[in-house]
């Protein structure tokens, strides 16, 4: 039972801490608005599936374990975020004062799929997800077998 406190105060530690995805959000939340901001917290969200969908099928293990796989996801999830960067820098900053702003120039979807991007691309998610519910199962087995 020691060690179920530990899981549990180390998985509130690490979803608490910011990352990737938190700093896309408030970029885009400051900058188009609330719902933008909400758009790309829904591509969060769907990243976030579908890295429980990996972990449950247990192909994050698989990804975790093959260096083939888990360096291109993060060269691909580094790449993605220097061109977001590299996107921010050199985009017309929203004229406060006029009726018109860039998110009208920006297709609605690309919000989503900047959110979605962001998360999937995470290799500290893949092993976050497969960590967790590796150590789910096990505390589990634990706790029904007392």
């Amino acid at each position: 039972m020691d060690h179920y406190y530990l899981f549990v105060i180390t998985t509130l530690l690490i979803a608490l801490t910011p990352g990737a995805d938190t700093v896309l959000v408030t970029k885009n939340t400051l900058v188009q608005g609330k719902g933008v901001g909400f758009k790309t917290v829904g591509g969060v969200c769907a990243g976030i599936t579908i890295h429980i969908a990996i972990a449950l099928l247990g192909l994050s293990a698989i990804i975790a374990n093959s260096v083939l796989f888990f360096k291109i996801i993060k060269y691909a999830g580094s790449a993605f975020l220097i061109l977001m960067g590299i996107f921010t820098l050199f985009s017309k900053k929203p004229n406060l004062t006029s009726d018109t702003t860039t998110s009208e120039k920006t297709p609605k979807g690309s919000y989503f799929l900047q959110g979605m991007f962001s998360n999937v691309l995470n290799p500290k998610a893949i092993i976050f997800f497969m960590s967790f519910f590796l150590n789910l199962s096990y505390l589990t087995s634990i706790l029904y077998y007392r």
